[in-house]
This record gives structure tokens, C-alpha cells and sequence, in this order.
């Protein structure tokens, strides 16, 4: 029987926890190596975490010097991790008894790169109810994919119909070390974009489960839903860039690196990212639309028109992907 590792990073949650755990430690699938981060709270989470290692000798339980973030969290458990499969779990979320079993028995009958299981949203709070609306509207609905092979062909209609979320999958170990896939390693919200940005740039095969496996539980006072409000979009957006540049940094230096960003700027998905870029190279930039205008191409992306460059070093700051002039293409229309 293969070992399954599961990554729990744990803050502040000692209202979850337990119940977090018990559906862990309860599975059908008992070979289970359960690595909980504790990203140094102030509240008595680990102390129920420790409760729990003590009897049970399959939680490992791995120490932050300091408040890290969840990504970083995510990575000191894969760098931890000697199971044959990783799953992801959230501290405030929850598995259903037998999914590690059937998840596990699909990624092995048809020699996936990764298991995707459905998923069910909840609410302790009454008033959350439009959140979660708002969640199952968004991602949690079931989408099929069976034995599926990611392709350049394909790629922009499964980031169309794929939840980009780290949770709810199981993901086959050699493949994530094999192709270096990591979270960004910073205290940054929106870190599943980037994560699975990457899992899809390595053109995985897959399938989807009917099944629910985690019950996604939505807390609006949870960081990401603090983020979505109005009053922080300027950080949400510092956030968002952080995570992109440093998914797109990884994909442009694959072999069709270029071919996958222009993939993804033109499914749609990740426009606002896009927009949000373009709208700051025009604030900075005065355009003149004649007819000799220049057109400024980015790893093959036509980003914006403009008469001329002042500055190339400044457009590759403002444009958030670090890149040689030799990526900077200025011709004419």
C-alpha cells in the first residue's frame, strides 16, 4: 500500500481543527503520512494538533520560526513530504470518509498526474449564504474530465472549465518534484492560481471524481474574502501580481513557454490580470494612434500600442515579468 501525504498548514483555526483532523485520521485509507505546518498562531490550535499526534503516530507535526502564509506553509510540507501522493487540505475544511480511497484508486487504474474530486460549499453563519452561492456558482460545480491529457490544443478551454485550486486534488508526487512545481514563497493571498498555472504548463493527465471529497467551508472573515472587499483592491491587486509573475516566470522558461502565456492571456480567464497590466503601461505611456504606431510585444504577447519606448527597463518592472531585450519586440503595424 502506497503512503498518501497530507499537507495541512495550520493558523489559527482551533475552532476546525479537530474536525479537520478526525476526517484525516478517519479514512478509509489508512497508510497516511499527515504533515501539519504550524505557521506560529497565537491561538491554541497546535496544542490540539499535539493532542492528537500524541496518539497518533501518522501526524508529523513541523514548526515555522515565524508567521510564513500559507503558500510557504504548503511548500514546507512538500519539501516534508515522503508520501507517493500529496492532498492539500485547508484547516478550516474537511475530507469525506472514503475519498482518499476512491481518489486514490483513480489515479492508479488509469496513471493520472492528478485526481480532481468535487467538492460541496457551507456556511457556520447564516449570512454567508450568498458566499456560498457565490463559491459553487464560481468553481465548485462538476466538471467531467476523464483520462485527460492537457495540450496546447486544449489548454484554453480547461483553464475555461478546471477550478484553479490546490485542495481537493491528489497529486502524483514524481510528477509535482519532477517538473519543480512549487507555491510562490510568499505571505500572499490567491496562491492557487499561480500553483495550478503551473501543474497546467506541464501538460498533465487527469481526471474528475463525481464524488464530493471536501466539504469547502466559507468564512467571511477568512483572508481571501477580507481581500475581495472594495477597500483592498490595491493590495488584493499587489497579491495577484506577485502570484502571476511568479507563474509566469516559470512557464516562459519552458520550451513553449511563449505559446502557453499567449494561451492564457486569450482564454479569458486571467483578463482582468491582463487589463490590470495594460491600464498601468498607459498611465505611464502617452499614445499617439497613428498610423506608424509601434505595437509592444511581450514573450509574444501584443500588449499595447504605442508611437515609441522611452524606457525599456521601466516597462519590464511595470509589466511584472522580469524578461531580456531579446523578448521586446517593436514592430511597426
Amino acid at each position: 500500500m502506497e503512503k498518501i501525504s497530507v499537507i495541512i498548514p495550520i493558523y489559527n483555526v482551533e475552532k476546525y481543527i479537530a474536525e479537520c483532523l478526525e476526517s484525516v485520521i478517519n479514512q478509509t485509507y489508512t497508510n497516511l503520512e499527515i504533515i501539519c505546518i504550524d505557521d506560529c498562531g497565537s491561538d491554541n490550535s497546535m496544542k490540539i494538533v499535539q493532542e492528537y499526534a500524541d496518539k497518533d503516530n501518522r501526524i508529523k507535526i513541523i514548526r515555522h520560526e515565524e508567521n510564513s502564509g500559507l503558500a510557504p506553509a504548503r511548500n514546507t510540507g512538500l519539501n516534508n513530504a515522503d508520501g507517493d501522493y500529496i492532498l492539500f487540505l485547508d484547516s478550516d475544511d474537511y475530507l469525506m470518509p472514503d475519498i482518499i480511497q476512491k481518489m486514490y484508486d483513480k489515479i492508479k487504474s488509469t496513471d493520472l498526474d492528478f485526481v480532481n474530486s468535487s467538492s460541496k460549499a457551507f456556511a457556520d453563519n447564516p449570512n454567508d449564504k450568498a458566499l456560498v452561492k457565490k463559491a459553487e456558482k464560481a468553481y465548485l460545480d462538476y466538471k467531467g474530465f476523464d483520462g485527460y491529457k492537457v495540450t496546447l490544443d486544449n489548454l484554453e478551454q480547461t483553464l475555461l472549465k478546471l477550478q484553479c485550486l490546490a485542495w481537493g486534488k491528489m497529486f502524483k508526487t514524481k510528477f509535482l518534484k519532477e517538473n519543480n512545481i512549487k507555491f510562490i514563497n510568499e505571505n500572499v493571498t490567491f496562491e492557487d492560481n499561480g500553483f495550478f498555472l503551473k501543474i497546467l504548463s506541464c501538460m498533465p493527465k487527469f481526471s474528475t471524481l463525481r464524488d464530493i471529497g471536501i466539504m469547502y467551508r466559507i468564512n467571511s472573515y477568512s483572508l481571501t474574502a477580507n481581500m475581495d472587499r472594495s477597500g483592498n483592491r490595491q493590495k488584493k491587486m499587489a497579491h495577484v501580481n506577485a502570484v502571476m509573475k511568479d507563474a509566469l516566470e516559470y512557464i516562459g522558461q519552458k520550451a513553449n513557454g511563449e505559446k502557453i502565456i499567449k494561451i492564457i492571456k486569450n482564454s479569458g480567464t486571467y483578463d482582468w490580470y491582463f487589463d490590470y497590466q495594460k491600464t498601468k503601461l498607459q498611465k505611464m505611456f502617452k499614445f499617439s494612434w497613428g498610423r506608424h504606431n509601434k505595437n509592444i510585444i511581450i514573450l509574444g504577447i501584443p500588449f499595447v500600442r504605442c508611437k515609441m519606448l522611452r524606457n525599456n527597463k521601466k516597462i519590464l518592472r511595470i509589466i511584472d515579468i522580469p524578461l531580456s531585450y531579446s523578448n521586446i519586440d517593436n514592430s511597426v503595424l
